[in-house]
């Protein structure tokens, strides 16, 4: 078993080496028990040893623990215990979590499931947990409670497999769920950077859009020091994780006097560093829009993109991969089954399903509103037709008859060009006519609006962008208004406005 360091030792390390004698473990520092995972268990007062592995269901200060020579799970206080990581007492096998649908971190459901599909399977006690990630991005807030759960998944080894796969590598959000893991792999021809490249494929102008505002790294800068957080944990450069997230921070290795090298921000240069290499790449877009001086239209970024062998060189990652078996072998467990979790890919299917309907619910709110305003508009009109009462206008009626130039015995005289006075009563106007429309759009615009809201709430995410929650909350009060004030009016209580 590789060394696993960081979460499972409360700020100390352990080294294990794998002796000739059988099972021999050779222990380098302090093991403080109730914060490491293991395998082989010794009591710190009888001296009793068995093997096993802990879950992460604690009951009042006792961890269910499963015990491989009775073959049954016991509450224990690890307190009592000096835990050892020798893959003793585990099962044979290793379950991988696969995220590489785009929508993985994008909703609050999915997300909550990715982190359900983590402890579930460390109380199941494999040998590790194999994340595997090939994503573009995604959402701070959902990535944090991903990455909280990795940290705190204390009871199992989890590690990310960064695959070359449709979007080929992990980036900005999804390669923060890489820095909260244990080890990091890395597949040849992978990368791991701050922006993921544009799938242009089979997409309008409108649709690429929306895919850059969704995963674009540019909105995530207020995590970075969450990331370098998640970095510090096992040694990795601390900035090049910040440059994730932050396209203006500019990283550049560096050589001290002593010739000592390592990664800093460009704007922390000092002259007594020399400059070994320039990390992100400088991009100069332009700004164009209302307000903007045609003499100074550019803007720098700075991204950041490792490939595989730079992410290995940068300490980044600890190795590369080719395939799952390769990540089996590095990580002495070459004998494990691998078991596929398909909880991520259903629950993602499951979020598209619910994110359609929402799209189909959004238009039919939206056309409803258009129609609700069309027809406030006629009746605001006739409203204020009817307060004037009746009215006297001249009407065109049309052409008479040259043929017949005699007097009719009406006071009308039917010539070329005929004008008639002709009174209206505007109160005759079928006004319950436009309310009761009117009352009908609205009806329908609430029921819409309540499952709509329905299916928001517990799809966070399957929203268009710069569309909240809220937003609809506050859309939905006003068309409640509109119907009650409309109900006032047909009981002529009110006056509509």
């Amino acid at each position: 078993m590789k060394t696993l360091t960081g979460k499972y030792v409360a700020g100390r390390f352990v080294k294990r080496f794998r002796g000739f004698v059988t099972g021999a473990v050779i222990f380098v520092g302090f093991l403080v028990a109730v914060d490491c995972f293991g395998d082989t268990f010794k009591h710190r007062e009888s001296g009793e040893i068995f093997h096993g592995f802990a879950t992460q269901k604690v009951i009042r200060k006792e961890t269910r623990v499963y015990v491989a020579e009775e073959e049954k799970f016991k509450p224990l206080n690890l307190r009592d215990y000096d835990v050892t990581i020798n893959g003793q007492g585990r099962r044979d096998n290793v379950i991988v979590i696969p995220l590489h649908l785009p929508e993985s971190l994008i909703s609050k459901v999915v997300t909550s499931d990715i982190s359900k599909t983590i402890g579930d399977a460390s109380n199941k006690g494999p040998q590790f947990i194999l994340i595997e990630i090939d994503l573009p991005g995604g959402r701070g807030d959902y990535m944090r409670d991903v990455c909280e759960t990795i940290t705190s998944t204390t009871n199992c080894p989890v590690i990310a497999y960064v695959t070359g796969g449709k979007f080929g590598g992990a980036y900005s959000a999804s390669a923060a769920i890489a820095l909260a893991c244990d080890k990091i792999y890395i597949s040849p021809g992978a990368a791991i950077g701050s922006e993921a490249p544009v799938m242009t494929r089979g997409m309008d102008e409108e649709a690429i859009d929306e895919y850059q505002q969704t995963y674009s790294s540019k909105s995530l800068a207020a995590y970075k020091n969450f990331a370098a957080s998640l970095a510090g944990r096992n040694a990795r450069p601390r900035v090049l994780a910040m440059a994730l997230f932050d396209t203006g921070i500019e990283v550049i290795e560096i050589a001290d006097s002593n010739g000592k090298k390592s990664f800093i921000d460009q704007a922390d240069k000092v002259p007594t560093q020399a400059l070994v290499k320039t990390w992100t790449k400088s991009i100069v877009k332009e700004v164009t829009g209302e307000g903007y001086d045609p003499t100074d239209t550019v803007v720098r970024e700075n991204e950041l993109v490792l490939s595989a062998e730079e992410a290995v060189y940068s300490k980044m990652a600890d190795g590369i991969a080719t395939s799952r078996k390769d990540i089996l072998v590095l990580m002495d467990a070459e004998d494990g089954r691998l078991v596929r979790s398909a909880v991520i890919d259903k629950s993602v299917a499951k979020f598209l399903l619910n994110r359609r309907q929402i799209e189909k619910l959004f238009t039919s709110v939206t056309d409803l509103e258009n129609r609700s305003t069309l027809l406030g508009k006629e009746l605001d009109k006739v409203i204020e037709q009817r307060s004037r009462g009746t009215e006297t206008r001249t009407q065109f009626t049309g052409r008479g008859d040259r043929r017949k130039p005699e007097r009719r015995s009406s006071d009308r005289r039917d010539r070329i060009g005929q004008v008639d006075q002709v009174t209206i009563d505007y109160q005759a106007v079928n006004e319950g006519r436009l309310m009761d429309e009117l009352s009908f759009v609205w009806s329908g615009l609430l029921r819409e609006y309540r499952k709509l809201l329905g299916l928001a709430r517990r799809y966070p995410g399957a929203l268009p962008l710069n569309v909240t929650v809220g937003t609809l909350e506050r859309r939905a009060d006003a068309a409640q208004v509109k119907l009650d004030n409309l109900g006032l009016l047909q009981g002529g209580m009110w006056m509509y406005r």
